[in-house]
This record gives structure tokens, C-alpha cells and sequence, in this order.
């Protein structure tokens, strides 16, 4: 039995990685310099968006419709690899059920036979703090060698480099180890990661602290744990650690820090539906009720708030399929949020606006069919128009999150569409059409995210949408909506635009062209490959512009695209170079590339240039993107339906990039 220290909340009863690669003090931003702060081990520009983040220093406006595509947009960029999305956030511990491995990730031989023990070499004679951040997280991201795996004589494990930089003096340090520990994930580590996120001793003690472990550890701590529990095949391990961020959650509701970490920690993994299954409904209804109450109180933090709606959303999604007792309790609890949920939008909802944009990104997920039932129907009826009223009426940001919301209902209706669903597609064309200039762009988006909707169920081509498009990517009034319709086009597959979006890759700022790379590469169109490789090979200085466009070339599957990446990290005269570099190296699927980082930690001179330590730490993180376990990366499930602008500091962090939602 949970013990809930405030009374508000006794339902209970019932400079980071990047820090991980940050370096120890900020800089002056550079215009140039790429928007996502500093994923490497050095500094960057100022943070602008998740995970892939594509927006730049240009749009400082936080309810464009960039921001949202900054933390939405890997699911699509892993479907145009051959991936369904369905692996960010997999139905939990159905039969047979693990986490996604990377298919693109070099072998094992070379992984852990060179790459790892190179690693483990270089991060056991080094002070560097770069090398040593950049290192513990990328030993994360590869993980254990697979079993019967024989490791070299005197080479350690990954998880043991990690936990003997848990007690690292310097904090930094520490703080990566500490999230590490989490990417790591496994039943040895969420114990720990529990303890030192509710500050009790055992998690003390691994820290080398006596006295009480300070709140941004703990918030790391805490994502961490969250991310262990997303990541796990154990139903057991689930469990606990939704009883333990549950604790978490009723001794800090005032914490924004920690309450964040908490609320959005129990939506990423929520109870799984396994036998007694009697007792798993008890527990989903429980952890339900405590996020519907933190959500009603006015006096809980509100940026954590802020993200409750999705949590408590996400609570009802899964099980798709399973027994008629555990689907039927899916759907009531459905139905439960609606009812919840859906008076907190519109413009005569008395509730702040941060969290009106949360419930508009949860409505989107929740409003569907029930089970065998081809018509929308009351809540789900009266939701569609809570957020038809929300496009029309709402502030620009969450008129726009409203706008998505209803493209992703629309698109995922049966075949064929009903009555609603049909107005629905017929609204966005028109708000595509004519909205307001500020909103337009973000009608463009949801025509493409509805249409992507559609081609994902089978549907033909809806040619007028595809054409007025089209219209808007030639006779765009601004070039924020001429990028929108672009990204639309990309979405919606059509295959047609190609020229068109080649043609892109010369014209506007360099943010604008490098939004046109990555619908090339959702289409995908690889017979750009040679247009974009030619901006990659060039000796330009245009950093942002080279990330966006190699992230398409590794989408595309570019060959020899790794290496390239691999020798700029070395051979780049200016930082953000680097950085960019790095940054796209997570999309790459050359195994030519490992060799050629590994070469870099051994060799003391590459082309006539002396092999610095900042370059050594930007070759370990690169290993680490390259041998990552995961597809996509690590903390891009946290960045889904995120309310950015509630984003406590180690969620995300705009300034310095040191949240988690920030690193690399």
C-alpha cells in the first residue's frame, strides 16, 4: 500500500547527457550552430525541440508548427525505413513480445570484439570529462553482449564502466551514469534507479553521498527508471516500477521536476495485462485515478500537469487484442478519460493553457472506434467537436495540436470512412486552404499526417488533397508554409512531388532546405540521393543544413554516408560541424563506419591533424548511435505528444540543452 504524505493526493493510497556529452559551461550561441544544444561534447546552439529536432535558431516562436515536428517526427522517418512506428510504443508484454533491436546496427564481432573494448580502454585511462560522458552513455546504448558472447580476457561489461562512474566527483559525470543506467535498463538496475530517484540509502550510497541526493539527480533518476519499465519484457519489473514512480508522484506533486518524470514514466509503461488479469485491472485503475486526480488538483506543479493528459490517455490504449474482459476494461477506461478529458479544451475551458494543449494531444489518441463498432459515437462525437472548436477558436498553438489531433482521428477511421470522418477530412482541406497565415502551416501538416493516416489503412490517394498541396508547395505565401506543404507531401507519399522538393534543396534558408531533405526522404525518393550527397560532401560551412540533409541520406540508406559522417568529426575545423555530424550518424546504416571511429581512438594523428580528446569523445558517441540497441533513439518515445513549452529543465532544457529530451 502506497503511503501519500500529502492529503491532496491520497488516491496515491489506493547537464544531462548531453549532459551526457555537455561540456561543463555554456557559450555564446551561434546562428549558425545547430538548434539542438549540445548532443556532443562540446557546445552547440541553443536547444530547439526533441529528438530530430529540425527546427532552427530562425523560429523562435514556440507554437510553430516546427516545434511539434521537432518531437513527433521519428515514427515517420522510421516507417519510410520499413519499420512500423509500432515499435515505439509496442502493446506491453503480449505473448512473445521484447524490445526492438536495430536492424541496421553493426554485428556483434565487430560491435563488442572492437568497438566496445576500445571504449572501455580509452574510458579507463582518461580524465577527460567529455570522453568520460561521452563514453558511459554510449556503453549504455550498446547494451550487454549477446549471451555466449565470449568477451577478451580482462575486458569488463558495459553495466560495470556505468555504475563505478555512479560515484564520479564531478557531477556531470555522475548524472550521465545515472540516466545510463536507465537506457541500460534491466532487472539488476531499476532497483537502484528507484532508490536514488525516492533518495533513500542504498541510492546514496551508490552515489558516494551521505546526505540527501538534489533534485535534477533524482528527475534523472526518474526518467531513467521510467525508461527501464518502457523497455522491459517482465511483467513483474513493469509493475514495480509503476509502484515506485506512484510513491514518487505522491511525495512530490509540487516538484515540477519530479513529477514530470513520474506522470509521464507511469503513461510510458503501464501496467501489462497478464495473468491474474483480475489484479493487473485493479492496478491500471488505480494508477488511472491517481493521474485523473493529479490532473484535477490546481495546487500540483503545472508543468507536470501539463502532461498528465497524455499519461492518463496512454493508460487506455493497450490492449488492442486480448481477452473480451481485459479489451472490455480497456474501453471503459477510454471512455473514463473522455469524459475527463474532453471538458478541459475549448474556449470557455477554465483550464490553463498548457494543459488544454496536453488533453488536445491525448484527445488525438483516444477518440477511435470501439471494438467491431464502424461508427463514432457519443464521447467520442462530442470530443471531435470539443476539438473542431479548439481549430477554430484556441490560441495558435493549441488550435494547431487540435488541427493534428483531428487528422490523426480522421485517418485512422475504418474503411469505408463514416459520415464524421469524412467532415473531418473535408475541414482540414479547407483550413489548409484558407486558415489565418499563422495557422495555415499547421493545417498543412495534419492534411499530411491524415493522409499518411490513410495510405497506412489501405486507402486510395485523395487526389484534391494531394493537389491543393501541391498548390500550396508552388504559391506558398510564406516559407514556413511552403516547408509545411513539403512535409505534408512527404507524409502523404506522393511520389510526384519529387521534382518539386529537389528543387527545394537550392532555395531559402537553410532550414527551409533541410525540411525538404527529409520529405525526399518520406517519400522516399532515392533518386536524390546524389543532389543531397553533394550538399554533405561540400566543404561549406552550413552544419544544420548537412544534419537535416544526412539524416535523409541515412533514411534513404545512402551508401558510404558513414564514413563520411565518421572523418568530419575528426576533420571539421568548427564545433557545430562536428555536432551535426553526429547527430545524423544516428540514421546511418554503414557498418564501414565502426571501423573508421575505432581508428580514431587509436590513432594519434588522422590526415595530418592530431586526434584531440573532444574528437575522441565525439567518435565514442557516435559508436554509441551506430551500436545502439534501439532503432531509433533512446529518448525519442518521451518526445511523442509532449507539451514543450511546460518541459521542466531535465525534460527539456531550451538554453542549454541539457534536458532529456536533449541529448543525443
Amino acid at each position: 500500500m502506497l503511503l501519500a504524505r500529502n492529503a491532496r493526493h491520497a488516491l496515491a493510497v489506493a547537464h544531462l547527457l548531453v549532459g551526457s556529452l555537455l561540456s561543463a559551461q555554456a557559450v555564446a550561441q551561434d546562428p549558425l550552430s545547430p538548434p539542438r544544444g549540445f548532443f556532443g561534447p562540446g557546445p552547440g546552439g541553443a536547444s530547439e525541440g526533441g529528438p530530430g529536432d529540425t527546427g532552427g535558431r530562425a523560429v523562435t516562436d514556440s507554437a510553430s508548427w516546427t516545434r511539434w515536428w521537432a518531437f513527433n517526427r521519428e515514427p515517420y522517418l522510421l516507417e519510410a525505413r520499413g519499420i512500423d512506428r509500432s515499435v515505439l510504443h509496442p502493446a506491453p508484454l503480449e505473448p512473445g513480445w521484447s524490445a526492438p533491436v536495430s536492424p541496421w546496427r553493426p554485428g556483434d564481432a565487430a560491435l563488442h570484439g572492437d568497438g566496445v573494448p576500445e571504449i572501455l580502454s580509452r574510458l579507463a585511462r582518461t580524465r577527460d570529462l567529455d570522453v568520460q560522458r561521452a563514453a558511459v552513455m554510449a556503453l549504455a546504448k550498446i547494451g550487454p553482449p549477446p549471451r555466449g558472447f565470449v568477451m577478451a580476457d580482462g575486458v569488463g561489461t558495459p553495466l560495470e564502466a556505468i555504475e563505478e562512474h555512479l560515484s564520479a566527483r564531478n557531477e556531470a559525470v555522475q548524472n550521465v551514469a545515472v540516466l545510463s543506467l536507465g537506457v541500460h535498463g534491466g532487472m539488476a538496475v531499476t532497483p537502484l534507479l528507484a532508490s536514488i530517484a525516492l533518495d533513500e540509502k542504498p541510492g546514496r550510497t551508490a552515489l558516494g553521498r551521505t546526505g540527501r541526493i538534489d533534485r535534477r539527480t533524482r528527475a534523472f533518476a526518474a526518467h531513467g527508471l521510467g525508461m527501464a519499465g518502457h523497455a522491459t519484457p517482465r511483467a513483474v519489473e513493469r509493475r514495480f516500477v509503476a509502484k515506485r514512480l506512484l510513491e514518487l508522484l505522491a511525495e512530490e506533486p509540487d516538484e515540477a521536476e519530479l513529477a514530470a518524470a513520474a506522470v509521464i514514466g507511469l503513461g510510458q509503461c503501464p501496467t501489462p495485462f497478464a495473468p491474474p488479469e483480475k489484479e493487473v485491472l485493479v492496478h491500471r485503475r488505480m494508477v488511472f485515478d491517481v493521474l485523473a486526480a493529479f490532473l484535477d488538483d490546481d495546487r500540483s506543479d503545472l508543468r507536470a500537469r501539463a502532461q498528465a493528459p497524455v499519461a492518463l490517455a496512454r493508460q487506455c490504449l493497450w490492449p488492442a487484442q486480448g481477452t473480451a474482459g481485459s479489451i472490455a476494461a480497456r474501453g471503459a477506461l477510454r471512455r473514463l478519460a473522455l469524459d475527463r478529458l474532453t471538458p478541459l479544451i475549448g474556449a470557455r475551458a477554465r483550464t490553463h493553457a498548457l494543459v488544454r494543449e496536453g488533453a488536445c494531444q491525448a484527445l488525438g489518441l483516444l477518440v477511435g472506434h470501439e471494438h467491431g463498432d464502424a461508427r463514432l459515437a457519443g464521447r467520442d462525437v462530442e470530443a471531435v467537436a470539443a476539438l473542431t472548436r479548439t481549430a477554430l477558436e484556441g490560441q495558435e498553438r493549441e488550435a494547431g495540436l487540435s488541427m493534428i489531433a483531428l487528422a490523426r482521428i480522421a485517418g485512422r477511421g475504418p474503411l469505408p470512412a463514416d459520415a464524421l470522418t469524412i467532415e473531418l477530412r473535408t475541414q482540414l482541406g479547407t483550413w489548409a486552404a484558407d486558415a489565418q497565415p499563422g495557422r495555415r502551416p499547421w493545417a498543412l501538416l495534419g492534411l499530411g499526417v491524415l493522409l499518411h493516416e490513410r495510405a497506412r489503412s489501405g486507402a486510395a490517394p485523395a487526389l484534391g488533397s494531394l493537389a491543393l498541396l501541391e498548390g500550396r508547395l508552388h504559391e506558398a505565401s510564406s516559407p514556413e508554409e511552403r516547408a509545411a506543404a513539403a512535409v505534408a507531401l512527404g507524409l502523404a507519399g506522393h511520389a510526384e512531388a519529387e521534382e518539386a522538393l529537389v528543387d527545394g534543396l537550392d532555395e531559402g534558408d537553410f532550414r527551409i532546405r533541410g525540411l525538404h531533405a527529409l520529405a525526399l526522404a518520406l517519400l522516399p525518393a532515392p533518386g536524390a540521393i546524389q543532389d543531397m550527397r553533394a550538399i554533405v560532401s561540400s566543404g561549406l560551412y552550413r552544419p544544420y543544413l548537412v544534419r537535416d540533409v544526412a539524416t535523409a541520406l541515412g533514411v534513404l540508406g545512402c551508401d558510404g554516408l558513414g564514413q563520411l559522417l565518421a572523418g568530419k568529426l575528426v576533420t571539421a575545423r568548427f564545433m557545430p560541424e562536428k555536432v551535426a555530424s553526429l547527430q545524423a550518424l544516428a540514421w546511418v546504416t554503414d557498418p564501414g563506419a565502426l571501423e573508421t571511429l575505432v581508428s580514431v581512438l587509436r590513432q594519434k594523428r588522422i590526415r595530418g591533424r592530431r586526434v584531440d580528446d573532444t574528437s575522441r569523445a565525439f567518435a565514442i558517441a557516435a559508436m554509441g548511435a551506430l551500436g545502439s540497441r534501439r532503432p531509433l533513439p533512446f529518448n525519442a518515445a518521451w518526445a511523442q505528444e509532449i507539451v514543450w513549452n511546460a518541459a521542466p529543465p531535465s525534460l527539456h532544457e531550451a538554453e542549454s540543452g541539457g534536458g532529456v529530451l536533449d541529448v543525443f
